[in-house]
């Protein structure tokens, strides 16, 4: 064969398979436009179903049916080389489909392959995916968006309907009658009229105590005749202040529209040696001064935050009054979760500026998780280079497998990270609003994504013959074979060993540069968050059972099973050794050793979700001169118990209780609402202003649990005292900033509240005392609920419209209705903001709540016609 015939058939055979990978491409492209895929939950309720939910394995025997449907609005296809992917953040334990395969990938991720059944789907056809999920589905939020296309050589496409952050545009409505999880579900669905009767908790108020009120309310404050005017503006003098204290005041001053000048009213502060709290004050203002006096500088700060929160909403005046406050709790946190969706830093100026404004003291920042690792390490570029990135790369040599909706490119909150410089930013901003950040870096468990991005880091040195720099930082003993699930259904590659050399290696380098960033921005790192909740394998947990179980619980192979490390030998040796007396103390034994590292950094505070400390005898084990715990449980399932027993042991606690104060739970019991529901079915800023956090038990006579139902909790004996408290936040559902923000404002003024004021309804505990919603009527309700009425029209009045100016999308309550008489009437949880209605040609009216300046609106909500009630 001549060489020129040879060249002209390689160049034929290169041409044809660029046509074909050009076919395939436009197969896909053509694929992902025509086809539609909705979601529908078909049936909440198993027995109405034919789902075996014990049989399927499904935890705790519980259940739901549901259904994908593919709808082809385009041409028929017929080609069988490709896959969709899509994510459900439910288990899928049945999927029938005759025609197309099934296959967990990871986490949430699955896909979908044909098979040799599949004949096509032809043009207008659509073809129904019926399956089986765990649990149940309440909320319309679950499904997530970006199901995508791919086959070999292509580019992956996201199927247009799905391309959205929007649910609504590829879910079918819930029905009413899968609204509740089983016939034991005695939440109230929230509709106009339920809504209404909630609502009239707080009714429209005039008065100066919403006027001239601050919030967190203080100790004392007290309103004499007479105002001083401001229209002239104001000036600052404050010397102990520093400039940029005194800049974050006047941005904040600016939303009450009063301006700095120099011909201005004086705002006058001094340090003085009488007040005990560091964080107290007491303000002053007359007809002839404006004083604040405080013992600290961040005492004067927030005297400067209580001026500016007095300021009347319609006119720039003040009232005469005298002020003097100090915190209940010194730790007033709020923790925030950007690893699963990412948020930007203009996002978190903003809420570290609202945090301020409302006397919030700590910002606790969940920096890395499965699904991300947000911060820059210079030390371990990895880390941000692959581990901050999600895309389609089934190697995951360059970027994290997709993951809650965000399908197979980088160009959404599914990737993004702080630069070293954006997170020095971060912290100087924080600094000069006296809010301390806390980093937390998660160990061992919810650590793929350090996990994955140092296997890449591994595979880089090993291809250029460095054995001994890749092993420098691996995370996995590649000889451990254990068989694990996490909770949000990872295998073992979401836990760093904690029996590796390498793993301290790791951990040392990432805290070194934290604390290098931290001191350029001036705010030296005082706690070292290490995570270590959920270090565990949930097939191991009491929901489910072995094969030949005759219980109601999910039947599965528990042969098959390990717990995390279990078949690690590095760890084995410790066993062996007997450093750890069994595998599933090493989660705390690693804290141990971390606390150790944080020691030598001159970190003063270690502190961890309570259950990665839960086999520590004593907090004298750490390294560290404190050590605190977030106790997350529950309140209905036994906090008050728990609180003093870690109390006991010396270590501090700080109270996240998420049935009250996780503000990724829904608002309100609604489909549409966003939010997940594993702890509670909603939150509101009611719920989380009548949280008793000094008197938990307390918190059963005015709550109830996950399911609406009352019960029981007793003030046990010993130190029931919490050092702080703190709001929390989790992104899984959250990929806008707009929703961030929905999410937790204006719940974020009920947590400043709760933390810093504590109200004289809120009972001192008593050993032994006993309280259950329905039954036991301890509490002085007319106070609870006068006090609600004046926090309520503080923020329907004067604070959201602040809020507007500042830039916050808050959430805006959707109002309630009634017909009464003929005529509608309407409210809403904030009086003062003002109610849109319009009557329909079938007599039902829809009603919006609207904003300040009327450029956003609430829900809609429909008032049923007055024919149909």
């Amino acid at each position: 064969m001549s060489h020129s015939l040879t060249q002209l058939l390689i160049a034929a055979g290169v041409t044809s398979a660029l046509l074909g990978c050009e076919s395939e491409q436009a197969n896909i492209d053509s694929a992902a436009e025509q086809l539609r895929w909705t979601a529908e939950v078909v049936s909440n309720h198993p027995a109405k179903s034919e789902a075996n939910c014990v049989e399927l394995g499904a935890e705790w025997g519980s259940c739901y049916t549901a259904k994908f449907t593919l709808l082809n609005q385009g041409e028929a296809i017929t080609h069988t080389d490709w896959q969709l992917y899509f994510h459900s953040v439910r288990r899928i334990v049945r999927f029938d489909s005759e025609v197309l395969d099934i296959e967990h990938l990871t986490g949430d991720l699955y896909r979908l392959t044909p098979n040799q059944n599949w004949q096509g789907i032809g043009q207008g056809e659509q073809l129904e995916l019926p399956f089986v999920g765990e649990f149940w589905q309440l909320f319309n939020f679950d499904f997530m968006p970006r199901a995508f296309l791919v086959s070999e050589g292509t580019e992956p496409r996201v199927i247009a309907n799905t391309k959205t952050n929007d649910v609504s545009e590829f879910t079918l409505p819930l029905v009413l009658e899968n609204a509740s999880r089983s016939s034991t579900d005695a939440n109230i669905q929230m509709n106009a009229s339920t809504r209404y009767v909630a609502n009239e908790r707080a009714s429209f108020e005039q008065s100066e105590r919403v006027q001239s009120g601050i919030i967190p309310k203080p100790k004392s404050q007290v309103l004499f005749a007479g105002v001083r005017d401001l229209s002239s503006g104001i000036q600052w003098n404050i010397p102990d202040l520093a400039q940029s204290n005194i800049d974050a005041l006047t941005r904040r001053l600016r939303q009450t529209g009063i301006q700095l000048s120099s011909s201005g009213v004086k705002v006058v502060g001094e340090i003085v040696q009488d007040l005990t709290s560091q964080e107290g004050y007491k303000l002053t203002v007359s007809a002839d001064k404006i004083m604040i006096q405080a013992a600290s500088e961040i005492g004067l700060f927030y005297g400067a935050q209580s001026f500016i929160s007095a300021v009347k909403s319609a006119e720039p005046k003040i009232q005469f009054m005298t002020v003097q406050d100090a915190p209940r709790f010194s730790t007033r946190a709020m923790h925030t979760d950007i690893a699963r969706n990412f948020q930007s830093l203009e996002t978190f100026k903003k809420l570290i500026t609202q945090m301020a404004a409302y006397k919030l003291n700590t910002l606790h920042i969940g920096l890395t998780n499965d699904e991300g690792w947000r911060i820059e390490i210079p030390s371990l570029p990895e880390l941000t280079h692959v581990g901050a990135k999600r895309c389609f790369d089934l190697s995951e040599a360059t970027c994290l497998l997709p993951q809650l909706g965000s399908g197979p490119t980088s160009d959404n909150s599914g990737s993004g990270y702080f630069s070293q410089q954006q997170y020095i930013e971060l912290l100087e901003h924080a600094h000069a609003n006296f809010v301390n950040v806390i980093p937390e870096i998660n160990m061992p468990a919810h650590a793929r994504a350090a996990v994955v991005s140092m296997e890449a880091r591994y595979q880089q040195q090993m291809a250029r013959g460095n054995t001994q720099a890749a092993m420098r930082y691996r995370l996995l003993d590649p000889a451990d074979t254990s068989h694990v699930t996490t909770v949000q259904f990872y295998d073992k590659t979401s836990f760093i060993n904690p029996c590796l050399a390498s793993s301290m290696q790791f951990v040392g380098t990432v805290m070194a540069d934290l604390v290098a960033m931290h001191k350029t921005a001036g705010q030296p790192l005082k706690t070292w968050h290490y995570g270590g909740d959920e270090a565990k394998n949930i097939h191991l947990s009491n929901g489910y059972q072995d094969l030949d179980g005759d219980g109601e619980v999910g039947k599965i192979d528990l042969a098959k099973e390990d717990t995390p490390f279990g078949r690690s030998p590095a760890c084995q040796k410790l066993v062996e050794k007997g450093i750890v007396s069994e595998v599933s103390e090493l989660p705390t034994y690693f804290a141990i050793e971390v606390s150790k590292l944080a020691h030598q950094q001159g970190v003063t505070t270690f502190q961890a979700w309570q259950d990665g400390l839960k086999y520590a005898d004593s907090a004298d084990q750490f390294a560290t001169q404190n050590v605190r715990v977030n106790l997350w449980e529950m309140v209905y399932a036994g906090a008050a118990d728990t609180l003093p027993e870690w109390n006991a042991k010396g270590f501090g606690v700080v109270l996240t209780s998420p049935d009250f104060l996780y503000f990724d739970m829904p608002n309100e019991v609604h489909p549409n609402e966003p939010g997940y529901y594993w702890a509670t079915r909603y939150s509101d800023a009611f719920k989380v202003f009548s949280y008793t956090p000094s008197n938990l038990a307390q918190s059963a006579e005015l709550n109830t649990d996950r399911d609406g139902r009352s019960f029981s909790a007793t003030t046990p004996a010993g130190v029931n005292q919490p050092a702080g408290m703190s709001g929390s936040f989790w992104s899984e559902t959250i990929r806008t900033p707009e929703l961030f923000d929905y999410m937790i404002f204006p719940r974020l003024l009920a947590l400043a509240e709760r933390s810093w004021h504590q109200p004289e309804w809120e009972l001192t505990p008593v050993i032994g005392q006993n309280f259950f919603k329905g039954e036991t009527r301890r509490t002085p309700l007319h106070v609870l609920h006068d006090d609600w009425q004046r926090f309520a029209n503080l923020i329907g009045q004067k604070e959201l419209a602040r809020m507007d100016r500042a830039g916050i999308d808050y959430r805006l309550p959707v109002p309630g209705a009634i017909w009464e008489s003929g005529q509608v009437q309407s409210n809403v949880a904030f009086p003062g903001l003002a109610i849109e209605k319009a009557l329909q040609l079938d007599g039902t009216v829809e009603l919006v709540t609207k904003n300040s300046d009327g450029t956003r609106q609430s829900r809609l909500t429909v008032l049923k016609s007055l024919m149909t009630q």
